[in-house]
C-alpha cells in the first residue's frame, strides 16, 4: 500500500504581542489585572490566524486534491494526510527513510522544502519535514524515590527553590496537573489514589489529598509532529 504522511501546517498566529502583554499584566501583583487570567477561549480568539492566511493554505492544499482539517480549536494548525509522492510535490522536496539502530524508522526531507510565496507568508512551519527527533533514553528514579529532588527533577522542593518560595502551601482546592508531551504519557495506574499519595507522601507530604481524577484519556504513543496537538493537561490529582 502507498505510504501516507500526516502533515501539519502551522498557520501564522495573530495577537502574540497582545498575549505577551496580557501575561505580564495578570502576573504582576501591582497590576489591576493581576490574577485575571485569560480563558482558553480568550487565548484562542486572540491568536487565531488571519482569515486570508487560512484561506491561502486551504486553497493550496485543495489544489493537490487534499482535504485539510483544523487540528486546533482556533485553526492555527491545519492537518492533512497525503501520499508521500503528493507531499513531495506539495513541498517541492524529496523524503528519505531514516532508521535508527533501535529499529525506529521515519521519513524526513533532508534537503529542506519550499512553498509558494503566498503560502509561505501564511505559515510558520510544516511538520514533519526536516526535524529529526533525538532518541531519548531517560533515566527515571523509582516512584517516590527520596533522591528525586537531588536528580534535578521538577519536584515540589526543586520548584520552591527555583521560584524562591520558602513555605509549603496547603489549600483544600489545590490540584496537581499531569500532562503528556512528546511520548511522555502517564499511565492510568499512576493516577490511582494510592499510587499518587505514595509519591506525594515522599515529595510533598503537606500536599497529599484524597483522590485522583482523570480528566482525559491516557496519551497513546505519538510522533513528534503529533505532539504539537497533544499539549493539554490530561489529569489532575486532588
Amino acid at each position: 500500500p502507498e505510504e501516507l504522511l500526516e502533515l501539519t501546517f502551522a498557520v501564522r498566529q495573530q495577537g502574540l504581542r497582545e498575549l505577551h502583554d496580557a501575561l505580564l499584566r495578570v502576573s504582576d501583583p501591582a497590576s489591576p489585572d493581576y490574577g485575571r487570567h485569560l480563558s482558553q477561549k480568550d487565548v484562542n480568539r486572540l491568536t487565531a490566524p488571519a482569515p486570508e492566511h487560512t484561506k491561502a493554505v486551504v486553497a493550496f492544499l485543495q489544489s493537490y486534491g487534499l482535504d485539510p482539517r483544523p487540528a486546533t480549536p482556533n485553526g492555527d494548525m491545519l492537518a492533512v494526510v497525503a501520499p508521500v509522492e503528493v507531499a513531495e510535490r506539495l513541498l517541492a522536496t524529496s523524503y528519505t527513510e531514516l532508521e535508527h539502530t533501535s529499529g525506529v524508522a521515519l521519513l524526513r526531507a533532508l534537503g529542506g522544502y519550499s512553498l509558494p510565496p503566498a503560502v509561505a507568508a501564511a505559515v510558520d512551519f510544516v511538520a514533519p519535514v526536516t526535524h529529526i527527533p533525538r532518541v531519548r533514553r531517560p533515566v527515571a528514579a523509582p516512584r517516590g524515590a527520596p533522591n528525586a529532588s537531588a536528580l534535578g527533577y521538577n519536584t515540589p522542593k526543586n520548584l520552591r527553590k527555583l521560584y524562591g518560595v520558602d513555605v509549603e502551601g496547603v489549600a483544600a482546592d489545590n490540584r496537581q496537573a499531569v500532562t503528556a508531551f512528546l511520548e511522555q504519557g502517564y499511565t492510568t495506574g499512576s493516577l490511582h489514589a494510592s499510587d499518587t499519595s505514595a509519591t506525594l507522601h515522599v515529595l510533598a507530604p503537606a500536599a497529599v489529598g484524597s483522590a485522583a481524577v482523570c480528566c482525559g484519556p491516557p496519551c497513546r504513543r505519538r510522533g513528534a509532529h503529533e505532539a504539537l496537538r497533544c499539549q493539554c493537561a490530561k489529569s489532575c490529582s486532588k
